[in-house]
């Protein structure tokens, strides 16, 4: 019973990471360019940088083709929901500790265009 259940649940998520993968691949090819992914993250509330655009869909580009494809897409959200905890904490207090530095008027505050922490990106996938 136990094993159905995380089937399903499984199942339930695949689906969901299906539909907003879909809803990013404005093309309908199910592959999302840069450009996808860019305008993708602002419609899901997490608006990026064109840097930050290309960084995040370089590390999703597993396969370096340039076009990022469901289970690349789906191995990057799984990554982000269950990271090496310590690691995380330690990037997470860095990239605070750094934008901190350099933006110190706003400190704690979210930017429109800044990095999107995983947090944000998960919540909005999930």
């Amino acid at each position: 019973k136990k094993e159905f259940r995380a089937l399903l649940k499984n199942l339930f998520f695949c689906q969901h990471l299906f539909e907003v993968f879909d809803d990013i691949d404005s093309g309908d090819d199910r592959r999302i360019d840069q450009a996808e992914f860019g305008a993708g993250m602002a419609k899901l509330g997490c608006p990026l940088t064109p840097e930050d655009t290309e960084k995040y869909f370089k590390e999703i580009d597993t396969n370096g083709g340039g076009q990022v494809l469901f289970h690349e897409f789906c191995h990057y959200i799984a990554d982000m929901i269950a990271p090496d905890t310590d690691e995380m904490k330690t990037a997470m207090a860095n990239a605070q500790e750094e934008d901190a530095k350099q933006n110190p008027e706003s400190a704690g505050a979210a930017k429109a265009t800044g990095p999107v922490d995983p947090q944000t990106i998960r919540a909005a996938v999930l």
